[in-house]
């Protein structure tokens, strides 16, 4: 981790990998340019910013801008504002790029992140995402408790493309194949969604919005994981956000609840086979 005495990074910036000295705002929502980089133009888009003396005003955005540095690389749209006094690297392109500020001394330092061979050995390699692979908590069994007298729940399922459809078609039988879905017979439907990743391969949806109305809640529902970051105490200086994935399927489920989370496995045919 290297240190600056003052709030102030450079970047490679453009095509031709300029090099930028910008000031760090932790106040700044966007980050901005001063200088059109050489071969770089710009449209008619524009933006309104709040200036420092606190009146808005339009300025023209640079688009597709390269920025790269500190073992990083983006691509932003940047506010052009050639009246300033320096770039500006604002919030947005903050954690991108591993740049940090904290007091120290009775001043501002930049920190700029490095995440060295050393420190991703010491990470344990079963925490990393491996595609197609899903692990299985060691928890007890979830128990998923309906209200009383609750009807046989059937909702149809939704139209879906001939390519969403083939995409999920490989995503069930894999699923099959690892034991995290079952074949059975379940008096419940639910409709499933194909949507369709960046990189052209399906996620599998399954809408549970019927059944969360008939079941009876173990916990308050969390509308934002903000609501929760909200709530680390002040003294906490340092703290870790996990992102799981494919959690869902990661947590068992216990045996006599599972035939009331079916979901329609045959989306080829449409026939009933339920998983």
């Amino acid at each position: 981790m290297e240190q600056q005495d003052e709030p102030l990074v450079n970047f490679d910036v453009g095509p031709q990998s300029e090099e930028y000295e910008f000031l760090v705002d932790t106040g700044a929502d966007r980050s901005s340019l001063r200088k059109l980089p050489t071969g770089v133009t710009i449209g008619t888009k524009t933006c309104e910013v709040l200036g420092a003396e606190g009146r808005p005003f339009r300025a023209l955005i640079i688009e597709g801008v390269e920025i790269k540095g500190n073992s990083k690389y983006c691509v932003a749209d940047f506010p052009y504002l050639p009246h300033t006094e320096t770039n500006l690297l604002g919030r947005d392109l903050q954690v991108q790029l591993g740049v940090g500020v904290i007091p120290k001394d009775g001043k501002m330092v930049v920190h700029i992140m490095k995440l060295t061979q050393g420190d991703i050995q010491e990470i344990n390699p079963e925490v990393w995402a491996t595609e197609g692979k899903y692990g299985c908590l060691d928890i007890p069994p979830i128990k998923i408790e309906m209200q009383k007298d609750t009807p046989a729940i059937r909702v149809k399922q939704y139209p879906m493309s001939p390519e969403g459809k083939k995409g999920l078609a490989s995503v069930i039988e894999h699923l099959l194949k690892e034991n995290i879905l079952e074949p059975c017979m379940s008096p419940h439907n639910t409709p499933i969604l194909a949507i369709k990743k960046d990189e052209g391969k399906f996620r599998l949806v399954q809408d549970l919005r019927e059944i969360n109305k008939r079941t009876i809640a173990r916990h308050p529902v969390v509308p934002n994981p903000y609501t929760l970051l909200s709530k680390i105490p002040r003294e906490h200086t340092w703290f870790t956000v996990i992102d799981l994935k494919d959690a869902f399927w990661a947590c068992p489920l216990a045996e006599e609840c599972r035939i009331g989370l079916p979901l329609n496995g045959n989306i080829q045919t449409g026939e009933e086979n339920n998983s």
